[in-house]
């Protein structure tokens, strides 16, 4: 959860609206946290924690995601709305309801517990990456998966191998699961969009470039990232701050101009602050540069076509 930034709590289209309004329809409250036995914790980052459950009514084993204090009520039912949204993709991590913590009296996440671990832990074992067999069934899944997302016009904003889980390799039969809908928004919503969500690394580069409008297609360019990774064993992108970031993005995938990239001559330079740490040399390089990272302008969709399936 390293480089990730919070989208601070806002309604579904933009307007502004009282806790809980959003999910009002369809919200569903699974009681308190008293009716499950804690077992284990499942991840800890920056803005919450994933503990694994046990129901203590069914036995069934579920996953119970809640914010760090203070947490506002509305981030965690705007979660909880994009979630229910995508329910029922077998790709992405199922919703069961919201649930009240009996100490706290802030509001947590019910979802499946998916037996595995993250995509994040499977490549850390794994030296030199997965086989492509392997590869292309977890991209496919993940396409699938986020063309779910973006018909039902919703943006991850934030997908790295962190956010992946990882089930039923042990078996044989491996898949994946997106999760950590935490920074997602939706396409409703009006610009200028939170530049800053999601990882450094996976981030697209009209966001670290501060674009205000953009799309579902900042989601394709951490697909293509997680990609690479999964292939090589490493990220493609890895840099300490935003110069190396975009020499490295430039030795990928080169130099683009209007015709590949259409617009991103109008992207404007991020804050000299935010990127150059006071270094003299680094803030001439910034009000001096003109050339912007390229992109791939096909969407998930279109990659769903071009993407080979494996068994």
């Amino acid at each position: 959860m390293v480089f990730t930034c919070k989208r601070p709590a806002a309604s579904l289209d933009g307007q502004a609206s009282q806790p809980g309004a959003m999910c009002r329809k369809r919200r569903r409250v699974i009681g308190t946290t008293y009716d499950y036995d804690q077992e284990s914790c499942l991840g800890r980052g920056k803005f919450g924690v994933v503990v694994k459950a046990r129901c203590r009514a069914t036995g069934q084993l579920v996953a119970i995601k809640s914010l760090h204090d203070p947490a506002d009520p509305r981030e965690v039912l705007r979660e909880a709305h994009f979630l229910e949204v995508c329910g029922g993709h077998p790709h992405i991590v199922g919703f069961r309801g919201v649930t009240l913590d009996y100490v706290t009296d802030e509001l947590c996440l019910v979802m499946d517990y998916v037996e595995g671990k993250s995509l994040k832990v499977l490549l850390s074992e794994r030296s030199g990456g997965l086989p492509e067999a392997t590869v292309c069934t977890f991209m496919w899944q993940l396409l699938t998966a986020a063309k779910k997302m973006h018909r039902c016009h919703i943006i991850h904003r934030d997908i790295n191998p962190a956010n992946i889980l990882v089930g039923g390799e042990e078996a044989g039969r491996g898949f994946v699961k997106i999760c950590d809908l935490g920074v997602a928004m939706s396409m409703s919503e009006a610009p200028p969009y939170e530049e800053e969500a999601g990882m450094g690394e996976y981030r697209a580069p009209e966001m670290l470039l501060g674009k205000e409008d953009y799309d579902a297609l900042v989601d394709t360019w951490s697909l293509g990232c997680v990609m690479a990774e999964m292939l090589r064993g490493e990220r493609i992108f890895r840099a300490a701050e935003f110069i190396s970031l975009f020499q490295r993005i430039f030795q990928v995938v080169g130099v683009p101009d209007n015709t590949t990239w259409p617009g991103s001559r109008r992207c404007r330079t991020p804050p000299r602050r935010r990127w150059c740490r006071g270094s003299r040399a680094r803030c001439e390089i910034c009000s001096r540069r003109r050339c912007y990272p390229g992109r791939d302008s096909r969407s998930s969709t279109a990659f769903l076509h071009a993407t080979p399936t494996s068994g």
